[in-house]
């Protein structure tokens, strides 16, 4: 395809919004369809050699033509893309339309389609790039790139939260309940633990001591002491028994350990 001077593209531009202009005064509305659509096809073939954002403005028109008539064919208003049948009433039109540009180009995608659609719905993205200077406005032609460096340039990354739903923030309401009732628990048992653990007296220590021994083995008893005794540092003169057998005499050992707390005790009272 001959590529067309910048004159020429001019000029056939200015005939273009004239036309435009005469069919909005004085054609009827399908004169107008029809020729929104006619410049759409002429756009649609140049858009493959040398895409313009002027040109993709006109397919761009023709292409909310063609959901007008489709939207008018299923008797809605507003379009809606999960509406299956609009979109096939549209698809079953568009095909058509694209149809006469040739077999040898090749049709806009789904996410040209969708984004050309969010260019011409959304008056902000073209105003947006009418701000930019010519270097970057020519690097910024096909309507998926604007839409990416719009939302790059004018939109925070940060997204917001999403809200929970009624159902899932009640049930989260009753877990921070129950988890508040568990750690004001904690906290009291925490408290009533660290009071259990006061340090005892030495009257307290001995008198643990002496129930703890009660029910042990002179042995044993024997063997505590001592034990405490070496530990507190001092020693305790012990009786001597002249032993009349090996055997020793129960009453004895009962009265050696009564000597052993006796002094142990005068011992914390000191």
């Amino acid at each position: 395809m001959k590529r067309r001077s910048l004159e020429e593209y001019q000029r056939d531009r200015r005939e273009r919004e004239r036309e435009a202009r005469s069919a909005s005064t004085s054609q009827s509305d399908d004169d107008r369809r029809e020729l929104l659509k006619a410049h759409g096809l002429e756009s649609l073939r140049r858009l493959r050699g040398d895409q313009t954002w002027e040109d993709w403005m006109i397919v761009g028109a023709a292409l909310m033509v063609i959901t007008e008539e489709a939207m008018e064919t299923i008797g809605v208003t507003v379009w809606d893309p999960n509406n299956k049948r609009l979109v096939r009433e549209f698809m079953s039109r568009w095909d058509q339309y694209e149809y006469q540009v040739g077999g040898n180009q090749k049709p806009l995608s789904k996410q040209e389609r969708w984004a050309l659609r969010e260019v011409m719905t959304n008056p902000e993205i073209g105003a947006w790039r009418s701000t930019l200077d010519g270097y970057n406005r020519r690097k910024l032609n096909h309507p998926n790139k604007v839409i990416e460096s719009w939302r790059r340039n004018t939109q925070t990354s940060d997204k917001e939260p999403k809200k929970p739903s009624p159902s899932l923030s009640q049930a989260l309401k009753e877990k921070n309940k129950v988890i508040e009732q568990l750690e004001a628990r904690n906290k009291e048992l925490s408290e009533e633990a660290e009071g259990e653990r006061a340090p005892l007296t030495v009257a307290e220590a001995v008198a643990a001591l002496v129930s703890a021994l009660e029910g042990a083995s002179p042995e044993k008893r024997r063997e505590v002491l001592t034990d405490l005794s070496v530990q507190l540092g001092f020693t305790v003169q012990q009786k001597k028994v002249k032993r009349r057998s090996a055997k020793k005499d129960p009453l004895q050992e009962i009265e050696d350990n009564n000597l052993w707390l006796r002094r142990l005790n005068q011992h914390a009272g000191h």
